[in-house]
């Protein structure tokens, strides 16, 4: 039946959907690199050109775990429809000022 306008197997439905494309994407990638005799990259590679290279990446990784945390810390305390209304309010000031860019 339907709970707040949910299929009560949407959830499986949706686990299975991503489980599949995760393996369809998964193959590709290995298909691919068969084919096209490319060896795999390391994922977390740490390939710096100079010190300070490896400072500011660093310190950019840093100031972003650093924002992640504060914005989870704000908006945990937010009741949903406000953070709905904020989202909301930012969507559309960014299509807003990229329509009107385009023109």
């Amino acid at each position: 039946m339907y709970d707040l306008g949910v299929e009560s197997n949407f959830l499986l439905k949706l686990f299975l959907f991503m489980a599949t494309l995760g393996l369809l994407l998964f193959l590709f990638n290995t298909v691919m690199r068969k084919l096209l005799k490319v060896e795999r990259k390391n994922i977390f590679s740490s390939t710096y050109i100079n010190d300070k290279h490896k400072w500011i990446d660093r310190t950019i990784r840093i100031i972003f775990i650093i924002v992640l945390l504060i914005g989870f810390i704000v908006n945990s305390g937010r009741e949903p429809l406000e953070k709905n209304l904020v989202f909301g309010i930012i969507l559309y000031s960014l299509s807003i000022s990229l329509s009107n860019g385009n023109s």
